[in-house]
Formats: structure tokens, C-alpha cells, sequence
């Protein structure tokens, strides 16, 4: 036995007593229950031993063999406590033997990173119960059902669609229409399972962040309402909606980011100097509002993000303006990307910031005029906000919505002119 083979059996010690002493510490309260720390470490060990010699004699009988008599033993402990108790208590610890038992043999095979990694992640798992069930308990069965349909539409209808164009002048890939589609939806699924965690009781800037990760449109309106509802608040709604620009800023740079990575050192500076500008502007705002800040529940309105038909519709949007920006960059190179970028800017900027970086991204766009036009779309829809918050919210929201409003017209005046 070599040193490299003793070490792996030092690895499944250290296993054995990782996850035993997270078992010991759970149940400080019943002593009586089985397996503590040393029951962990001899799985463990056992583990590595009789992997050991399952591969000194070439037999995996021996390791199969071992992983009966182990599950026997735990499954004759598990039936002796539920006598004892009598009720039918949780498996959790019998089950958490098992796994320690195959990652001291996977240690002894070679596998000693992997086997402690798995350690971690299995010791993370039982000792954060309470928080996973509190975690689970907050989920309705709209949010269960949108994360399925997420996981349906990523792992089902993805790898099905065609990998190629589908079109004459080459623009719509299904698969990468459908796989920008899932990015947007998953920021946007992020952000909405943020907003009911962590709820109102973080304060409206955090919440109008958070919300700014869902739909920063819906955030200012949702704000901006609330203005009329509760007279005074002006300051800290509009440090809210500001913080949701800066967060949509953030979020335009994460998309080209993953899409364009090329594009990012052009873009930066705008991005980041505007995102940082309204973030240091949601401060001040928040700061001068009265008291610990307002309670505000405006953002518990907003739906869950995934639904099949709202990412269907948000595809077709995309890929009409992909269509558009290729047909455009094809016959008026410049100066309709730009007007593309406006109109669609009015409405979101999502797709039209994912479709010029796509462009960029195979060379069919310069990379001035795609960020050009990225930075155009993201400024022409914090304008919109802009205006739906002066026509939505009260005249005190109105008079403190001038600051980041004039951030972003003046700041995008200066990214697009420099």
C-alpha cells in the first residue's frame, strides 16, 4: 500500500467525521438515537476498506457485498428505533450512512476530491434542514409549477429544437432563441423568488432591487402607485424605483456578458458608471426618507415571472427583433439599428440588447454600433419609466424622480457621445 492509498483512507476519515459530527450535533438532544460520530467514521472506513480490496482482487462483488451488509444494518437500525418510538420516524440518518459508506470506497478508488466535495455539499444539506423546509413551506403552487416549467422548457423542449438558422437571410436559430429565452427567464425567476424571500421587510430599496430583477417596469409602476396610497413616502418610492434602474443596468451588462463577452470592456463604463450613479442616487434618497423606512408591499403584486405563454411571447418578440435588426443592419447599416434600438427600448430592453450581441458576437455588427445601440435601447427605457412614474406617482414622487432621471439622460448623453 502505497502513500497515496493511505491518504485516501485519511480522506474517508475525515469524511466519516465531517458528516458524523453534523449527526452528533442534530441529535445532542436524544442520545439514544444511532449512529454518532464514530459510527460515521467506521462507515467510512469501512467503505474504503472494502473498495480497497475489491480492487486488490479485481472483484466488485466484494464492495457490492459490503454495500448490502451496511444497508442491512441501517435498515435493521431504522426499524428498532421505530419500534422503539413507536411512530415512524425520519430516515434521514440511515440514508446519510449509505452515502458515507460509497464516499469512503469512491475515496479508496481514487475519487478522494470528489468524495470530499460530495462530504461538504451532504454536511451543508442536513445541517441547513430547517432552513430547507422553511424554505420549501414559503413555495405556493404557482412558483412550484413555473419552476418545473422552467426545468421542462430547459431540459425537454431545448435540446430538441434545431441548432442551426431556419430562415433565408440566416437569422433565427431556434436553439439559441429558446436558450436566451431561459436566460431572461431565470434572472427574471431569480429576482421574483428574492422578492418573496426576503418580502418587504428589507425595505423598499432592497425591494425595488430585487423587483428590478423581475421587471424594472413593473417595479416603478408598482412604486409609483404606491405614492398615491401613501402620501409622505415620495423619498424612499423613488429611491426604490431608482434602484431597480441600476439594477436593470446590471442586468443588460450579466446579458451581453454571457452572449458577447467582447462587448463588455466598450460597454462597461456606461453601464457601470450609470448603474452606480442610480445606486448611489436610491442612497441618497433613502437616507433622507423619514424614520427606518417605509413597509412597503407594492412589489407583492407581481406575478411569477415563468409562464409558457409569457416565454412564448417574449420569443416571438425576440425573434422579430432580431429578424428586424438583421434585415436592417443588412440595408441601413447604422442609422436603422439605432431606430430599431429606440422602438424597442420603448417597450423592454431585453431583446434588443440579447439580439445586437448576438450580431456582435458572429461578426455580422460592429462592435461600436452594437453597443451603441445596447446603450440607446437601456437609456430610451429608463426614459419610459421615467415618464410612467412622473405620470403614475404624486407630486412629491415627481419632484425627486427629476435626480435619476436626470442621471440617465444625462449619463447616457455621455456614454453615447464619447
Amino acid at each position: 500500500m502505497d502513500t497515496e492509498q493511505l491518504w485516501s483512507f485519511v480522506v474517508a476519515l475525515f469524511i466519516g467525521a465531517l458528516i458524523g459530527t453534523e449527526r452528533t450535533f442534530r441529535h445532542r438532544d436524544h442520545p439514544g438515537d444511532f449512529a454518532g460520530l464514530r459510527t460515521f467514521i467506521l462507515l467510512a472506513q469501512a467503505g474504503a476498506i472494502t473498495a480497497w480490496i475489491a480492487q486488490q482482487w479485481d472483484a466488485v462483488s466484494v464492495f457490492v457485498a459490503g454495500m448490502v451488509c451496511t444497508t442491512a444494518i441501517l435498515s435493521t437500525a431504522y426499524f428498532v428505533r421505530a419500534r422503539r418510538e413507536g411512530d415512524s420516524p425520519g430516515y434521514t440518518t440511515e440514508v446519510a450512512g449509505a452515502i458515507v459508506f460509497l464516499l469512503g470506497g469512491a475515496s479508496a478508488l481514487g475519487y478522494a476530491p470528489f468524495a470530499v466535495a460530495m462530504a461538504i455539499v451532504t454536511s451543508g444539506v442536513l445541517a441547513m434542514k430547517d432552513q430547507l423546509h422553511a424554505s420549501v413551506q414559503k413555495l405556493t403552487s404557482e412558483e412550484l409549477l413555473a419552476a418545473l416549467r422552467l426545468l421542462f422548457a430547459s431540459f425537454v423542449v431545448l435540446p430538441v429544437l434545431p441548432h442551426r438558422p431556419v430562415d433565408p437571410w440566416g437569422a433565427l436559430d431556434p436553439y439559441e432563441l429558446w436558450l436566451l429565452v431561459i436566460l431572461i427567464s431565470g434572472l427574471s425567476m431569480a429576482g421574483y423568488i428574492a422578492v418573496r424571500w426576503t418580502g418587504s421587510r428589507r425595505g423598499t430599496v432592497l425591494t425595488g432591487a430585487l423587483g428590478g430583477l423581475v421587471s424594472s417596469t413593473a417595479a416603478t409602476i408598482s412604486l409609483a402607485r404606491r405614492s398615491r396610497e401613501a402620501p409622505g413616502s415620495g423619498a424612499v418610492l423613488c429611491a426604490g424605483i431608482a434602484a431597480s434602474w441600476a439594477v436593470m443596468f446590471a442586468r443588460v451588462g450579466v446579458e451581453v456578458a454571457i452572449v458577447s463577452p467582447s462587448l463588455l470592456p466598450r460597454l462597461a463604463p456606461a453601464l457601470v458608471g450609470l448603474a452606480l450613479a442610480l445606486a448611489l442616487c436610491a442612497l441618497a434618497l433613502a437616507r433622507s426618507a423619514d424614520a427606518d423606512g417605509m413597509q412597503d408591499d407594492a412589489l407583492d403584486k407581481l406575478r411569477n415571472p415563468f409562464q409558457m405563454r409569457v416565454a412564448i411571447q417574449f420569443a416571438v418578440l425576440f425573434a422579430i427583433v432580431l429578424l428586424a435588426t438583421k434585415l436592417v443592419s443588412t440595408w441601413l447599416p447604422e442609422q436603422g439599428i439605432y431606430a430599431v434600438a429606440v422602438l424597442s427600448g420603448t417597450v423592454e430592453v431585453d431583446a434588443i440588447t440579447l439580439s445586437v450581441a448576438r450580431m456582435a458576437s458572429r461578426s455580422e455588427l460592429a462592435a461600436s454600433i452594437a453597443c451603441e445601440a445596447i446603450v440607446l435601447a437601456a437609456v430610451t427605457n429608463s426614459v419610459m419609466k421615467w415618464v410612467y412614474a412622473m405620470v403614475l406617482g404624486d407630486a412629491a414622487l415627481r419632484r425627486r424622480l427629476l435626480l435619476p432621471g436626470g442621471i440617465v439622460v444625462v449619463g447616457g448623453a455621455i456614454a453615447l457621445l464619447s
